[in-house]
């Protein structure tokens, strides 16, 4: 019997990497997809090493979607099956909303929720034929409290929590098992994350380390946060794990002594 398959974008670095590697030991075989080959590469070459896991590595940037289209068949060709998708990948482009370019609106929209919206599309024939079809959307907590500047990127990420809605919704009502979940958290020491703090240290007790992330997703893949399928679990603060929005912007509050960063 063939081991599950998961693809993951974004994984050449931050909560996608670890996602893959977490899913790796887990015993999933793998669809890796970032912009940064090399990345992809040294990630797969470690995870074959570590856990025998086959890696197949899918470089692609999501802005072109006619790219993202081809990714899906060409997985289902080398393994034949998919388990878990994790729409992980992100952009984060700065700019006052009266001075926003174009291209960071149609980038945004395209990275969040259009190319997930396709791979969903083009996965979910095969995910409604998994013994648990999982898609696992990261978003963020500034979708409650927005950082000035990020508009684009907010704005994106609910068209995101827009597309798990719907999943979930189409899933029932077809009758299909497929299973959608948001994972939204807060400060999480990444690039992306200093890039958009621009050299200003977030707090020690905000931040929230990188194995509670991956157990989060472990725990919905595996089927613990059912009861909130179609919906959006926050982690907005170390130790704080909640669907609930309110209790979600008081962690962030509590940390930060105002609105929270994602």
């Amino acid at each position: 019997m063939s081991s599950p398959v998961a693809l993951v974008t974004g994984a050449s670095s931050g909560i996608g990497r670890a996602v893959a590697s977490m899913l790796s030991a887990e015993g999933y075989d793998l669809v890796l997809c970032a912009r940064r080959e090399d990345a992809l590469e040294a990630l797969a070459s470690e995870l074959r090493e570590q856990h025998e896991t086959d890696v197949m590595v899918r470089p692609v940037d999501l802005v072109d979607l006619n790219d993202v289209s081809a990714i899906v068949p060409e997985l289902l060709e080398h393994f034949g099956r998919l388990d878990v998708l994790i729409n992980n990948a992100g952009m984060v482009e700065k700019s006052s909303l009266q001075e926003m370019p174009m291209g960071f609106m149609q980038r945004a929209m395209a990275v969040h929720a259009i190319a997930p919206a396709i791979l969903v599309r083009d996965a979910w024939a095969a995910l409604a034929e998994a013994d648990r079809g999982v898609v696992v959307h990261v978003s963020t907590v500034s979708t409650l409290s927005p950082f000035p500047g990020l508009a684009a990127y907010a704005m994106s990420k609910h068209a995101l929590e827009g597309l798990a809605r719907s999943i979930q919704a189409e899933s029932e009502e077809q009758g299909l098992g497929i299973v959608s979940l948001v994972i939204a958290p807060g400060a999480v020491d990444t690039d992306a994350l200093r890039s958009v703090l621009e050299g200003i240290e977030p707090p020690a007790e905000a931040l929230v380390p990188m194995d509670e992330i991956t157990s989060l997703f472990l725990a919905c893949i595996g089927g613990k946060h059912d009861q909130e399928a179609g919906g959006v679990i926050y982690i907005p603060a170390p130790g704080v794990v909640t669907a609930d929005a309110e209790r979600a912007m008081e962690a962030l509050e509590a940390c930060w002594g105002g609105p929270g960063e994602g």
